[in-house]
């Protein structure tokens, strides 16, 4: 199994996948000014305010880096009134990190990034899953806040926003999960698909329904449906450590690379 090509193709299906928001975000809410523009042979993708997509993705992973071209991303960055976040990849450019650490950034947050080679078939567990429409989709903006925990006006602004963009942008796009004994949410997840590859995203449990397989039903529903679309690859992110990576990685997903977040604080304009 080759992790650096693993790497890359995770790295650019998350890429092709936000790419594919910033237009929904930009009709939705024009005021955050979403934008995404390539630097170097990353890309820069800006969500906006209060968003967490906000960062320089896939830098230094196929090309050696130009000091420029950072300089270039800061100038963006500086633009849109944002503090410059880059994320390295294990497998990137290995000066990168040393160039980052000379110009004042700071070692952020560290994800780990998996795929799957599909084969499947995949159970679907103690869970049924439906497809979000129109008339569930504040259902699962709901849910998603409630199971991530985004109850502060600023973040749950942010979290809908993310939720509605992702429904207008995302195919097959947003799940619910509900107990086949009752109709309350248990669980959200999100799925894209590009090209041949399946990006699982945006999963969360509501309290109350934790340790009752919903992680493990939206795993195994996403990963059973990404075949039946033809995928052959299925990648996803998680925190390093988290129950999260723990379900992942006993689904048959694999450890292929670190993704570390660089942070600098640019001097304000005068």
């Amino acid at each position: 199994m080759d992790f650096a090509d693993l790497a890359r193709r995770n790295s650019a299906a998350t890429i092709g996948d936000l790419d594919a928001m910033v237009p929904a975000i930009a009709d939705l809410a024009p005021e955050q000014e979403a934008m995404s523009v390539p630097v170097g042979d990353g890309r820069a993708v800006f969500f906006g305010r209060g968003l967490f997509v906000n960062r320089l993705l896939g830098f230094g992973l196929t090309a050696d880096v130009q000091p420029g071209e950072i300089d270039t991303f800061e100038e963006h960055c500086t633009e849109r009134g944002h503090d410059p976040t880059i994320d390295v990849w294990t497998h990137a450019d290995p000066d990168l990190s040393a160039m980052l650490h000379q110009r004042g950034y700071e070692r952020d947050d560290e994800v780990v990034a998996l795929c799957h080679l599909l084969d499947g078939p995949f159970a679907k567990h103690s869970h049924r899953v439906e497809a979000v429409s129109e008339a569930t989709l504040d259902e699962w903006c709901d849910g998603a806040a409630t199971g991530w925990g985004h109850d502060g006006t600023e973040r749950r602004r942010g979290s809908d926003l993310y939720g509605h963009a992702a429904f207008r942008a995302q195919r097959p796009g947003l799940l619910l999960a509900r107990p086949f004994d009752d109709l309350q949410v248990s669980g959200c997840a999100a799925l894209a698909v590009v090209g041949d590859t399946a990006i699982l995203g945006g999963m969360s449990t509501l309290p109350g329904h934790r340790r009752t397989g919903v992680q493990t039903t939206m795993i195994s529903a996403r990963l059973q449906l990404a075949i039946e679309l033809g995928c052959s690859l299925a990648t996803t992110q998680a925190e390093a450590g988290s129950d999260s990576l723990r379900n992942l990685l006993r689904h048959g997903f694999v450890e292929v690379d670190r993704v570390t977040s660089w942070t600098v604080q640019l001097p304000v304009s005068p």
